[in-house]
Formats: structure tokens, C-alpha cells, sequence
């Protein structure tokens, strides 16, 4: 518990100084440390000071002692402590000692003694030391506004306190940099804190934050600054049509707001009346100086779906009433049946063996290959199912017949165009790779949750001496899960291409405080067939963008996984265990010797040729 002590004078500057002046008493040094008593003697140093440089550290000094050849320092956090070797932080031949790493949450106190040609004299009476928290970490300015006000939300994240230490923070504001730190703007505020004393006129302003407790007040935290601004009205004049003589397709138009400049139109869409602005209904974003938008992504025939439209900026958004329409269509979502997404890039495989899990044995012969030469095996569009759905089976690729409406250039994923970016088997040379984690992953993974699903991404990539031919893609609407790309049927020379090893592993463990593996919570191969397809299954897949990756969709709970940190370990067997038979994916196989070796690690640990590892902390 914190000791009472006799109020002190603000800290300036974040420098506070602590002076106590001891008296000293003489007896004589236990081996294990000086004397702690209290009677007067001519050998202990004092005037015994303490002056706090930062939330950790702080200079002691004393007066010298005749004679002395050097000085012990001792500290302990309670004022009536033993000096001993456990508590004895330095010994110095000056009369100054700075102590590093100390805690602010904590009071110290410091005593010296004097060390004599026989031996060691009193020690000092204690000196208190009282440290100043740390300065708050993450600080924000965010415009936003209500009813046509506007504010700024000033946010940080809260120092660590405790009942003896509690922690209030001083906002500065300025519209200059830096912010002056004279005068708080908001004493003894509260995380977070809306600044309404401002202008959307323009002003930029400017905070910075600091934390007081009973050590004085930290040194000020990184500034933050931002604009106010006041939300748009909403957009006018909203309607909605059937998208000339396209299926499946709307065409929203609205006009500008009648007051406020947003920066974008939001599109908003359901199948519920009253429900479409909602965060979950949101459908794409629009920029300033368009006001239309068509609308053909996943749409249902003979569905009637209710839209609206917001005018946004920083300062919030406002919301058109909804419109609707009842699309013409198929009910099936489509006038052909469902497809999956187009290979578009490189691809080498290593074993020769595709993504079904069946020995390739025919070529990639170019983008006019009439498509009854192709080899289904590679488990590349177009399957042999959709092929013999085909009424005409001798088309050649690129098969390319229904452009998107919005930009009738390029021809979507997961419709019945297809095309196939080239590839080529590879067990006849060693493949040289570059491992790298999918982006969600690095960077701290701060955003992870051991309540959600966590996408997992390992892409083995191999540059080339020779260019293949892949596809030119662009993202057509959508974003994240709900993105959807395209091509414009335009072949370009790649330099580099995807890799796939049919050997790959994907393992999971938990990790102690000391980041060492504690327990596995799954460790599978690639066409594992003792794990289900679906959630916490290793798999060769390509994504919207045509490219190629080892995907697994992790289910912490599922796992048995909770908040902590973990370890994803890729790694190349020896042997593939599933495959290169032409037996299905179910069937045992004969081994296949591993062909692919990792050189480099563009984010994650390389451990190995054939090893590589990423540590991740979920919340």
C-alpha cells in the first residue's frame, strides 16, 4: 500500500525533484549490508536527493563523506528496510547514481553508505523517490458531427494505474504544431473525450495528451490532429430502374445533397423494406462527381430488393430514402449455373501433380487450346463438368461472353466466362521459392480474435527466366470477402509464379510466455483425408484474384483455442502422403519425394529449407 506523504508542488516540465535532507546516524555494517539505524554518526552521506528524469529512471546523489573510497546504493519500495546484497542496486566512487527501469507504479526509497579503507560505514537515512506515470500511447482525433454540429473525438488508450496510484490525463489543444504545454485545454479528462469548441471551417487542431498521477505529470504523448467537419444531407432526388436490356441488373441514380460536401456515395441494398442503411447491407462505395450506379453483384431474379444511398464524409453520413425494384432473372442467381474462379496467373507444379490430387500429363499449349485437349487434372477451369454442361464443346479459350454491365471491358469470376493463365509441370528441376503469409497475418496482428474465423494464407512463389503468360485482372465491386475481379481477356508475361507443392503441412500450437510450443492444436497435409472439407482444412484453392494459395479458414473455438499467442508453422514433408496415383484424393498413395525448397521469407521466421513459421497473439 502507498504510504501517506505530505503533498507535493506540480512537476514542471515533467521533471520533478524530490529532495529530502537525512540525517545520519554511525554503527556498524553487517556483512550483508550497512546498518539501518537511525543514530547519529560523522560516516553517512548526506543530503541524500532524488531527481526523476521519466517515468523509469532517476538520478540519486548525496553529499561526499571524508575518506570515503565509494558509496552503496540500496532501494527497496518500503521506507523501513534492511539494507542487504538483495536490495543493493550499485556501487559508485561519485556522489551520483542514475537507477533505470523502475516502475512508476511503485514508491522507492533509496539509501547510500560509505565505503572506508576498513569496511563499510551507516547508511543514509532513506530518501523517498515518486515517479510520474507514462505518457499515453495510441492517441486519435476523429471528426465526426450531430445535428449539423460538429466535434472531434479525442481518444487514447488508458495508462496503467492501480487504488494507490490512480491516473487522470491534461488534453492540450492548439491549431499549430507543436501543441503548447502550458495550459490544458481539459484537466482531469476521461478517455475518450469529444471536443465540441470547434470550427468546420477548415482549422486543423491539433492534441496531445499527458498523464498525471501522483508522481506529477508524464511527458506529453504523439499529437493527433484533424479537421472538424459536418455531415452531407442526403443525397436527392434517389431512383432506381431495370438496367436496360441486362438480366439481373439496377441502376440507381440520385443528385447532389442540398447542403455539406461529402467525399463519397454510399450504396446500401436488402431484401427487408426499412432495413437497407445498415452497416452489414453495405454494397459499394461511390466517388464525388458520379451519381450512378449499377448494381448487378449476386442478385436474385424476380426478388424485389429496397436500396438506399448516403452522402458521406468524415463528419458521418446521411441516408436517402429507400427505393425498389423487383430484378428480372433468374430466381438461381444467374443464367448459368454456379461457377468457381479462373486461374489468371503462373503456376508451377512441382509434383506434377494437380489441384485434384491426379497426376498431370497433358500441356498448357496456349490461350486458343479448343477445350477437348484440355488436361482436367489440374483442377483449373474449365472442369470436365462444366465442359460437358457446354453445348458446344469444341470453344476455345479465353471464353469470354458475358461482360460486366458496369464495365463492359472486363468479364467476371464465378460466371460461365473462363479463361486459364498458363502453367506448367515441374517435378524435373528443383523449385526455388519465396514463402510468404497472407497480409491479415503480419504486422502484430493486432485485429486477430479467438471468437471470429481467421483466414490463412501461405503463398509459395518462384521467379522466372522465362516469362508465362497470365491474365490481366482488376477488381470489379465488392470489397474483402465480398470482392469480385475480372478480366479484360489481355495476356501479359509474367515474371514471376505461383508454386504448389503437394507436400505442404500446415501445423498450430500454442506458445507459453516464453514463446515455446506447449501444445498442438492441429497438424495436417495437404488432401488430408481424415479431415473434413470446410472450416480448419488445409487446401490448394484459387481466390477471385486468379492466383494461386494454400488456404485454411481457422476456427479458434473450434480448436479448442483461446486468447493468447500461437505459432503457424508451414512445412514442406519429405514425402507427399495423398497423391500421384490417379486414386482419389481418399485413397493411400505412394510417397513423393519433396522437389520444393524455401530460400527466402518474405514476412514470418524461416527455419529451413523446408520450414517456415509466423507467431500470432490472439485476443
Amino acid at each position: 500500500m502507498r504510504t501517506n506523504r505530505t503533498k507535493q508542488s506540480s512537476w514542471q516540465k515533467f521533471v520533478s525533484l524530490v529532495t529530502i535532507v537525512v540525517t545520519s546516524a554511525i554503527m556498524a555494517c553487517a556483512l550483508a549490508g550497512c546498518s539501518d539505524s537511525d543514530s547519529a554518526a560523522n560516516n553517512a552521506p548526506t543530503t541524500v536527493t532524488s531527481t526523476v528524469i521519466d517515468s523509469g529512471t532517476t538520478t540519486v546523489s548525496w553529499s561526499a563523506v571524508t575518506g570515503a573510497t565509494s558509496y552503496n546504493i540500496y532501494y527497496a519500495t518500503t521506507p523501513t528496510f534492511t539494507p542487504s546484497a538483495a536490495n543493493k542496486v550499485a556501487t559508485v566512487t561519485g556522489i551520483t547514481y542514475t537507477c533505470t527501469g523502475l516502475d512508476y507504479l511503485y514508491n522507492y526509497y533509496f539509501k547510500v553508505s560509505a565505503n572506508f579503507a576498513n569496511g563499510e560505514g551507516t547508511c543514509s537515512s532513506p530518501c523517498e523517490c515518486i515517479l510520474p506515470p507514462v505518457a499515453p500511447a495510441g492517441v486519435s482525433a476523429k471528426a465526426g458531427s450531430s445535428a449539423g454540429v460538429p466535434f472531434i473525438d479525442v481518444s487514447w488508450i488508458p495508462v496503467s494505474s492501480s487504488a494507490s496510484y490512480p491516473i487522470t490525463y491534461n488534453i492540450y489543444k492548439a491549431t499549430t504544431t507543436p501543441v503548447p504545454l502550458t495550459t490544458p485545454f481539459v484537466a482531469n479528462a476521461l478517455a475518450p473525450y469529444q471536443d465540441s469548441a470547434v470550427l468546420a471551417d477548415g482549422t486543423q487542431y491539433y492534441y496531445a495528451v499527458t498523464s498525471k498521477g501522483p508522481g506529477g505529470e508524464s511527458k506529453a504523448s504523439s499529437e493527433a490532429s484533424t479537421s472538424a467537419v459536418i455531415a452531407p444531407a442526403a443525397p436527392q432526388g434517389v431512383s432506381v430502374i431495370r438496367t436496360p436490356e441486362v438480366t439481373l441488373s439496377a441502376t440507381l441514380t440520385w443528385a447532389a445533397p442540398s447542403s455539406g460536401v461529402p467525399d463519397t456515395f454510399e450504396i446500401y441494398r436488402s431484401t427487408t423494406a426499412g432495413s437497407a442503411f445498415a452497416p452489414a447491407n453495405f454494397v459499394a462505395s461511390v466517388p464525388v462527381g458520379t451519381y450512378q450506379y449499377i448494381d448487378n453483384s449476386g442478385l436474385l431474379g424476380n426478388t424485389t430488393y429496397y436500396w438506399a444511398v448516403s452522402a458521406k464524409n468524415l463528419g458521418g453520413e446521411n441516408a436517402s430514402n429507400e427505393v425498389s425494384l423487383k430484378v428480372v432473372g433468374s430466381s438461381s442467381g444467374g443464367d448459368t449455373a454456379a461457377y468457381g474462379n479462373n486461374f489468371s496467373a503462373a503456376l508451377i507444379f512441382a509434383d506434377d501433380i494437380g489441384i485434384s490430387n491426379l497426376p498431370i500429363t497433358g500441356t498448357w499449349t496456349g490461350d486458343m487450346l479448343p477445350f477437348a485437349g484440355i488436361d482436367y487434372n489440374t483442377g483449373l477451369r474449365p472442369l470436365a463438368t462444366e465442359v460437358a454442361a457446354f453445348p458446344v464443346t469444341q470453344l476455345t479459350l479465353p471464353y469470354l461472353f458475358v461482360p460486366y454491365v458496369a464495365d463492359p471491358l472486363y468479364f467476371e469470376q464465378k460466371t460461365g466466362n473462363t479463361w486459364q493463365g498458363e502453367w506448367a509441370k515441374g517435378k524435373a528441376e528443383p523449385q526455388n521459392v519465396t514463402a510468404k503469409w497472407g497480409d491479415n497475418l503480419a504486422g502484430g496482428s493486432a485485429s486477430l480474435s479467438s471468437t471470429s474465423k481467421i483466414r490463412v494464407e501461405m503463398v509459395l512463389t518462384k521467379a522466372l527466366t522465362t516469362p508465362m503468360k497470365a491474365y490481366t485482372m482488376k477488381a470489379l465491386y465488392g470489397a474483402q470477402t465480398s470482392e469480385m475481379q475480372g478480366t479484360n481477356g489481355v495476356t501479359y508475361d509474367a515474371i514471376t509464379a505461383f508454386v504448389m507443392a503437394t507436400n505442404a503441412r500446415l501445423k498450430i500450437e500454442k506458445l507459453d510466455a516464453a514463446d515455446v510450443p506447449v501444445s498442438v492444436l492441429t497438424d495436417q497435409a495437404l488432401f488430408d483425408p481424415a479431415i473434413a472439407d470446410g472450416l480448419n482444412k488445409l487446401a490448394g484453392e484459387i481466390p477471385v484474384s486468379g492466383n494461386f494459395t494454400y488456404g485454411f479458414v481457422w476456427d479458434p473455438q473450434a480448436l479448442g483455442a483461446t486468447a493468447g499467442k500461437y505459432r503457424l508453422t508451414f512445412i514442406l514433408d519429405a514425402f507427399s502422403a495423398f497423391g500421384g496415383t490417379g486414386l482419389p484424393a481418399t485413397a493411400p498413395a505412394a510417397p513423393i519425394a519433396n522437389n520444393t525448397f524455401i530460400t527466402t521469407a518474405t514476412n514470418g521466421v524461416l527455419d529451413s529449407a523446408t520450414q517456415v513459421h509466423l507467431d500470432v497473439t490472439l485476443k
